[in-house]
């Protein structure tokens, strides 16, 4: 299995709605459905700022090593 981590903001988050709306969440059903071997991994933070993600970015990648990585940031 290969890791999609999208990493970013309120929009990555998917602030405001259920957790299966998020943008990642619909990825992962694509994927899915497409019986493709990857798993979106949602790093997603509401309020984060570009230097926020900076600071965080580290210990994201120390956790979960990425093989796609999608940055979705500067919306805040």
């Amino acid at each position: 299995m290969k890791n999609i981590i999208f990493f970013g903001d309120s929009l990555t988050a998917g602030y405001g709605l259920p957790a299966a709306d998020s943008f990642p969440a619909r990825i992962q059903e694509k994927l899915d459905t497409a019986g493709l071997p990857y798993r979106a991994l949602n790093y997603g933070v509401s309020g984060e700022t570009s230097a926020g993600g900076r600071q965080r970015l580290p210990s994201v990648l120390a956790r979960q090593a990425p093989d796609i990585f999608v940055l979705a940031l500067g919306a805040n």
